[in-house]
Formats: structure tokens, C-alpha cells, sequence
């Protein structure tokens, strides 16, 4: 089921991300080589904000290691107490939130209606980030009137977000584009084509350790949100693209 989410507030190792040309998109690796913004259980506070952004679990030759540095210095993303980053960890669904909430300054485009999602309270410690993810259109409740904010995201669901939350459209000249970019193009549901479409298009899309495989129905990990924050922030001309030198660019 699509995704949506809600109001936004507000470089180096490897890896790979894409790039269109002459109509073809190929997505970009990423070379061997985390983010902590809220990870959280329901009624757990967001990881403590590090002045660091070198982080004990992610070396330098971590493939995602430049994307998170990047936003880590950005202060976007950032890590624990015990100065780690957990980057093959899971990002849940009020994690994102906050992560887009720290990236992007959209406008509004909706409200919440009172009073707001069921199973967020007022004291929730994403609850401001979540209603600002909703407004601007990023992301979306579940039937029933529900967040589910501690349900980990699915990379699909993230691209989702992304792509709607920029208002990102896919270019009907190249709607051959999913097929061609991933092996398991057949795991995108009818859907969500539209949206991987323009994701893919737009560079925001990032594929680890295999460029071709998208595995959209799989969890999205704290590296990977890392990355596909960073490429949408490139999009945006926010950050510049990663440096020629570096092997993601590859």
C-alpha cells in the first residue's frame, strides 16, 4: 500500500548511485566501503545527538560512509550515545519522519485533522515531525486512522515518500526505465511504478551491493536512508553530488 508521509522542518568511501543519459537510466553503485536520527521504539527518546561525525561502526571504507557523514555534519542524521551509527539496522516509520523533518523544508499541502493519528500521542517523541511529514506530503497513515510509527519502513515505502514529498514526476519517455534499471523490476507493484519511475529518473534511487537489484520490499537500513536523503537533497541543490575522485561515482 502507498505510503505517504508528512511536513518537513526545517560525501568519503564507496558506493554507487545512478544517472540518466541519452535516455537511459543506470543506477549508481556503491563501493564497499549509518543514521541515527530517532531510532526508537514506541516509547523510546530519539538516539542523543553527536557533535561527531565519525562513528565506530562505520568505517571508512563503509559503502554508504560519505552519504552519512555528509548528513551527519549536516546535522540531518545522527548517532547514538555509545558513538555508534547502526547502519544495517532498520529505520521505523517515526525514524523517517524525523529524518525528513530534519532535511527538508517543504510547503504545506494538507493538514491532519484532529485529533491527529490514533496510536501518536501528543507526548510522542516524533509526534511534531510526523504531523509535519503528513502535511507536506510525504507520508501517510494505514486504513483505520493509524501511523503505526514503530513499523519499519520498506525502501519502496521510502522512495515513496521521497518522491511524492518533492512533488517528482516521471518522464513518460522513459517509462521502460523500471525494467531496465532493476532485475526485480517484477517486485514493484503496479502502483508504486509511477513513483520508482521518477525516483530512478532523478538519481534518488541508491543500490547496494548490487546496482541493479532494488529490493523494494525489503527494509529500509539506516545507510540506505542515509543515501537516498542524500541524493534527494542533491536533486534539490541543496548538496553538491559526491566528488568524481570518490568510487561511488564510478
Amino acid at each position: 500500500m502507498k505510503s505517504l508521509f508528512r511536513r518537513s522542518s526545517a560525501l568519503s568511501a564507496a558506493l554507487l548511485a545512478f544517472g540518466v543519459s541519452v535516455g537511459v537510466v543506470s543506477p549508481i553503485a556503491i563501493s564497499q566501503s549509518a543514521f541515527a536520527q530517532d531510532s526508537a521504539t514506541p516509547a523510546s527518546p530519539s538516539p542523543t545527538q553527536s557533535a561527531t561525525t565519525n562513528f565506530s561502526d562505520v568505517g571508512a571504507d563503509y559503502w554508504a560512509q560519505p552519504f552519512i557523514q555528509a548528513l551527519a555534519a549536516r546535522n540531518i542524521i545522527t548517532g547514538f550515545p555509545n558513538g555508534t551509527f547502526r547502519p544495517e539496522q532498520p529505520v521505523q516509520r517515526a525514524e523517517f519522519a524525523a529524518m525528513i523533518q530534519k532535511a527538508f523544508n517543504q510547503n504545506r499541502v494538507r493538514q491532519l485533522a484532529e485529533p491527529g493519528f490514533k496510536d501518536v500521542p501528543p507526548d510522542y517523541w516524533a509526534a511534531a515531525a510526523i504531523e509535519e511529514a503528513y502535511e507536506t506530503g510525504f507520508m501517510g497513515g494505514v486504513p483505520g486512522g493509524a501511523f503505526q510509527p514503530a513499523e519499519d519502513i520498506t525502501k519502496l515505502q521510502a522512495i515513496i515518500a521521497l518522491t511524492d514529498g518533492l512533488n517528482l514526476k516521471a518522464d513518460r519517455s522513459l517509462q521502460n526505465v523500471i525494467s531496465t534499471s532493476y532485475l526485480d523490476a517484477e517486485a514493484v507493484p503496479a502502483y508504486a511504478t509511477g513513483e520508482v519511475a521518477a525516483a530512478t529518473q532523478s538519481n534518488l534511487v541508491v543500490n547496494y551491493p548490487n546496482i541493479r537489484q532494488l529490493n523494494p520490499q525489503q527494509p529500509l537500513t539506516r545507510a540506505e536512508a542515509a543515501a537516498h536523503l542524500y541524493q534527494a537533497l542533491v536533486r534539490l541543490g541543496q548538496v553538491q553530488p559526491l566528488a568524481s575522485n570518490v568510487a561511488a561515482t564510478q
